[in-house]
């Protein structure tokens, strides 16, 4: 947690900005069901066990899924994103 950090890094971490997304819920829970399906339960390399979430326009974003032999790549629409970010799920 944030209390029990030094105060330098505590400060970091307040000062970035927050990244905030607005979606329809089903819509993006859909996706990250299909994207999930691909990615492998266990794996030796544990970022393949996960979703890539990208937004790359405020409006539009993508999930991405391997298990290095099949991808996924779907596509969300209908966000309202505070910026452009990725982040693995």
């Amino acid at each position: 947690t944030i209390t029990n950090l030094k105060r330098a890094d505590r400060k970091s971490i307040e000062e970035r900005e927050v990244m905030k997304v607005t979606c329809n819920r089903e819509a993006l829970l859909t996706g990250f069901q299909i994207a999930a399906s691909v990615a492998p339960v266990r794996s030796t390399r544990a970022i393949l066990s996960s979703v890539k979430f990208e937004i790359d326009s405020k409006e539009t974003g993508t999930l991405l899924a391997t298990d290095l032999e099949m991808g996924v790549r779907y596509k969300v629409a209908g966000l309202d994103a505070s910026q452009p970010f990725s982040v693995v799920l």
